[in-house]
């Protein structure tokens, strides 16, 4: 489906979901992780992202000639921040959803706040995790 990144794992696989642990560009932020989770829905009524919500804003998007709903939102939980940005597609009856997140805290929550990460450096590897994407 795509090539794992240099320095990644992978982690809490199932035959219909899975997550890959990414590396930090940067330690000792408020990054916490760094991850991409992966899941197939059979016969799912509208293809999105798991994470998908409300709140999230989407659009259609085109990579390696396969049509995409990119969708982006950000989620809080008790001083827990999940920035993440969703891509599905259709194969067959199949919904298949990469969820590209970065989850970090709030900095405010902590005596001696950590540095705030760079979420442009962060992110940086997501468009050539999706460049690799072949729909197979």
């Amino acid at each position: 489906m795509f090539k794992y990144p240099p320095g990644s794992a992978a982690s809490n696989q199932s035959d219909a979901s899975g997550r890959v642990s990414l590396p930090l560009v940067t330690q000792g932020t408020n990054l916490q992780e760094k991850y991409i989770d992966v899941s197939v829905v059979e016969g799912a009524a509208t293809c999105k992202s798991p994470s998908s919500s409300p709140m999230a804003t989407s659009e259609n998007v085109t990579i390696n000639g396969i049509a995409f709903l990119k969708e982006t939102g950000q989620e809080g939980a008790a001083g827990n921040i999940y920035d993440w940005i969703g891509y599905s597609t259709t194969k067959g009856s199949a919904c298949i959803s990469l969820t590209l997140v970065l989850h970090s805290t709030n900095p405010d929550n902590y005596v001696t706040p950590p540095p705030v990460y760079d979420k442009t450096a962060e992110s940086a590897v997501f468009p050539a995790i999706m460049s690799t994407y072949a729909n197979q």
